[in-house]
């Protein structure tokens, strides 16, 4: 095959069949040619001679960058390590780098390891997925047809005679070769070796990406918008961030191995009728893969369904979506058809309401990540009795749904008595309940319950003892069952009323050095006192039972806007060179205009403060003011946090929101090019705007004017 840019032959492209997480497909794996460099044959400058002993490094799930030949590390990448034969050589040459896109740093180029050589790298999971990235460049050889060499990946072979000076140009030149979608073995490696065919292969750096899903809203069944395994945007290269495609969208999209999947409002049906519609966009080019045919019920008069939430994304292929309604609807992840067959047990649908006008409001679909039983469940909560508000019939619940079984509960907020099943119309006399919040429902793996933000009304006396306030963070096992109608435990502040259901819920497991008794914590938030509390999961009120008052273990007041919110999503973050514990959250200014500027702020948890009794603490560490009072949706990956700051998107230093006392310095990045503090490009400010994502080297934002934005360092 011959190749675009140079003319080398047989080089870079192949074909094979890949198992794409959440979806199943034929992944084409192919070179994409852009800049690179390749070099460093016996000879030169610091040449050691053929090493036969593999430096062995145990690598995460967050992937591997290793500087080959060299025993320096050139952050991010680390020193040579996980090889076995070949020789090194090193070379101060000039290296060029304006033929790449998204190059190494030069220091990356100017060593090798050549000869015929292995690297093995370890720890990811078995047959998973990872993009990976060689870099070359040949600092001997001047001319074409002087080195020849052949690569091979768990015994397959992925590049073909390959000739890196013909392939780029030039000696002494940075080229770079992406493979995409390559599956580890079953012991979770990627076994690479390169084989000589003339003179010696050669390597300058090895980058293995595993492939990140964000299959719900936060990126996981805790909503802590915290990428862990990201690794191909950093503080090395997050400056370079420019826009690579626009697209329809109006929620924060998922992210599946080569497809990413948002609702765009304003979709055109065949009936030439404007409806919502899920569209699945290429996640590298934006290209629409397809759209779902728009759903439509009798009840809603054989209309189009409106999306009520950001979806969710499972690992068998399909999509979830709660719509207008009442069921939620499954959809093909590869096709976008509606599944309405075998959904488990006989089951074609998956009703969440039986009133479906009184409660037009779900929480984004959570999908847990384990549990005792280990089979995955489906979860949302439904309420918000819109402008009806205590008078509505309407009560609040949480459903958990088995995939696979189709079998489900119902924990009901104001007629438990009617647990676990739906609510009839007028089935309930108390009305009010909600669970709204997008984040409202989280599942925390660690402790495996099911904690729920209620909000909105009281539950009654008959339920628990002296009444008990919808305000509350109610705790419930996997499956969404409580106690005698009693949820297991829950959180319920002293001041009346106290709106923490319209806000964050942060689980932080297993802070580094917190006492005994302390290791499952959660930070709340409430919308009218500007308050921030810490509670422990394990005893929430810690009175050890529900229904009780107060008992949280340290509360900070947030007192910059007196007018102000804490508001929605928030992100945590563990410190990888201290191990602390972190979380960001803003504070948005009111909901109208004219209310000022928001605040983003950075808190770190004190694990065991003296003035405390020895309890953990939130301790304050930075606020950074925000270009509007919209500020919102923070995201961590890789050592940036990400937000809107109203105006723009601004990536900035974690530790410290690249603030210096009072001095406010310029963002990492800025979605319109810094030039400044902000960057003002007019990003529209709006209510419940989506968080960013970001995934595989790429970050994407939508607004709620439906416009899905894509950001990346330049591509191949």
């Amino acid at each position: 095959m011959r190749d675009r840019v140079s003319g080398a032959v047989n080089h870079g492209t192949f074909a094979r069949r890949a198992r794409l997480v959440g979806l199943a497909a034929l992944a084409v794996v192919g070179v994409r040619l852009g800049a690179g460099c390749v070099g460093g044959e016996p000879g030169g400058a610091s040449d050691t001679g053929v090493s036969r002993v593999t430096s062995a490094v145990t690598f995460t799930s967050g992937g591997a960058q290793v500087n080959a030949g060299s025993t320096s590390a050139v952050a991010p990448f680390i020193a040579d390590a996980n090889y076995s034969g070949g020789g090194t050589v090193t070379r101060n040459n000039t290296i060029d780098l304006t033929h790449a896109a998204n190059p190494a740093p030069a220091a990356v180029y100017q060593s090798q390891r050549y000869g015929d050589f292995t690297y093995t790298f370890g720890g990811f999971a078995a047959s998973s997925l990872a993009d990976i990235r060689f870099h070359f460049c040949d600092t001997h050889w001047t001319t074409p047809g002087q080195r020849i060499f052949n690569v091979y990946i768990n015994g397959t072979q992925v590049l073909f005679n390959l000739d890196v000076v013909a392939a780029i140009g030039a000696g002494n030149r940075a080229y770079v070769l992406k493979l995409t979608n390559l599956q580890a073995n079953l012991s979770g490696q990627y076994v690479i070796q390169f084989t000589t065919v003339k003179d010696a292969a050669t390597v300058s750096g090895i980058e293995v990406f595993p492939k990140a899903t964000w299959s719900q809203y936060g990126g996981d069944s805790t909503h802590s918008s915290n990428n862990k395994i990201e690794n191909q945007i950093g503080t090395w290269n997050v400056s370079r961030l420019v826009q690579q495609f626009s697209v329809p969208g109006s929620t924060q999209p998922l992210v599946g191995t080569d497809l990413i999947y948002t609702i765009s409002t304003n979709e055109t049906a065949p009936t030439g009728e404007t409806v919502p519609m899920i569209v699945a966009y290429g996640a590298k080019g934006g290209n629409v893969a397809f759209k779902t045919n728009p759903s439509k019920s009798p009840f809603m008069g054989n209309k189009a369904l409106t999306f009520l939430a950001t979806p969710a994304l499972d690992l068998t292929g399909s999509i979830y979506a709660a719509q207008k309604d009442g069921y939620i609807h499954r959809y093909n992840a590869s096709t976008g058809g509606e599944i309405t067959f075998n959904w488990g047990a006989g089951i074609s649908t998956a009703q969440f309401s039986k009133k479906p006008a009184n409660e037009p409001s779900t929480t984004s679909l959570t999908i847990s990540d384990q549990n005792a039983a280990s089979t995955p469940y489906l979860y949302l909560g439904v309420g918000n009795c819109d402008s009806g508000g205590n008078t509505m019939d309407c009560q609040g619940h949480v459903m958990a749904l088995t995939l696979g079984a189709g079998t489900f509960n119902a924990f009901n907020l104001m007629c438990p008595s009617a647990n676990p099943n739906l609510i009839d119309v007028n089935g309930c006399g108390h009305n009010g309940g909600a669970i709204w919040n997008r984040g409202g429902v989280v599942y925390d793996p660690v402790v495996k319950r099911l904690l729920v933000k209620a909000a909105n009304a009281i539950l009654p006396a008959d339920n628990l003892s002296g009444g008990f306030l919808v305000n509350s963070v109610l705790s419930l096992d996997y499956q969404a069952i409580g106690s005698a109608g009693k949820p297991l435990d829950s959180f319920t502040p002293t001041s009346i009323p106290e709106d923490i259901g319209g806000s964050s819920l942060t689980v932080l497991d297993n802070v580094a050095g917190v006492p005994s008794g302390y290791s499952h914590l959660a930070m709340v938030t409430g919308n009218i006192d500007g308050t921030l509390r810490l509670i422990n999961l394990d005893n929430m009120s810690g009175q050890g039972a529900p229904g009780k008052q107060g008992g949280e273990i340290a509360t900070y007041k947030v007192t910059d806007l007196t007018s102000g919110t804490l508001f929605n999503s928030t992100a945590t973050w563990v410190n990888p060179a201290d191990g602390t514990t972190w979380f960001f959250i803003p504070m948005q200014a009111g909901i109208g205009a004219g209310d000022g500027a928001g605040i983003m702020y950075a808190f770190k948890i004190n694990p065991k403060d003296a003035a405390n009794q020895n309890r953990p603490s939130m301790a304050f560490q930075w606020k950074r003011a925000c270009n509007t009072g919209r500020c919102s949706g923070p995201v961590v990956a890789n050592g940036v946090l990400y937000y809107d700051d109203g105006q723009d998107l601004l990536a900035v230093t974690p530790t410290t929101g690249n603030v210096s006392g009072s001095t406010v310095q310029a963002p990492l990045w800025c979605s319109a090019g810094i030039n400044g503090t902000h960057c003002n490009n007019g990003i529209k400010s709006t209510y419940w705007k989506p968080a960013p994502v970001v995934a595989n080297g790429f970050l994407y934002y939508a607004t709620r004017e439906n416009t899905l934005t894509a950001f990346a360092p330049p591509q191949f």
